[in-house]
């Protein structure tokens, strides 16, 4: 995407600092990260008109085969729902001059127990390529009433019990699959 032809946004300047301050030294604010970090009215009308000019598309990833995303910046969200080879496909459309992000969380797939997530395994095949980098968050980043943050960690807690106890009893005679 080339933000130097988009014309800039009109908002509030107590907004524009706000999207400011997340920049690190050096970094300019562009059209398309004003819109992605403002919040309110302003925002809401900026991307319907990304939108409208084509400067941002939202395209459902079943539309992503067979194109190269040149000179772009593209979000995956919800990743932990793709399979496998949705995940290969979209990470192959990165064509010269785009980044991606992908996000998700591994916590939530809502695939089918025989489907595998996409965003579980390319943790696995991407580790150590350079270029890839993976940044895992914990219940202090949660931002949304603070009770989620104790329903988190009590979900952790709950899954390292449940892991231990299935460990226990793999290591039980009788109680593991061959019994019965």
């Amino acid at each position: 995407m080339k933000t130097d032809t988009v014309p800039p946004l009109r908002v509030s300047t107590r907004l524009r600092r706000e999207a400011e301050s997340v920049l690190r030294e050096g970094e300019t604010l562009s059209a398309f990260m004003l819109a992605s970090l403002t919040r309110g009215i302003e925002s809401r009308k900026a991307e319907t008109a990304f939108i409208e000019r084509g400067t941002v598309e939202v395209a459902p990833l079943a539309f992503m085969r067979g194109r190269t995303l040149n000179d772009s910046f593209i979000i995956l969200d919800e990743a932990q729902n793709t399979t496998e080879e949705q995940m290969k496909m979209f990470l192959t459309r990165l064509g010269y001059g785009s980044k991606a992000v992908v996000t998700g969380d591994v916590t939530q797939v809502d695939l089918p127990t025989n489907r595998g997530s996409g965003l579980v395994e390319v943790q696995k095949v991407l580790r150590g390529v350079e270029g890839v980098g993976f940044c895992h968050f914990s219940e202090v980043d949660v931002v949304r009433h603070p009770l989620v943050q104790e329903v988190v960690r009590a979900y952790e807690q709950y899954d390292v019990e449940r892991k231990a106890r299935a460990e226990g009893a793999r290591g039980t005679p009788g109680s593991g699959p061959e019994a019965g």
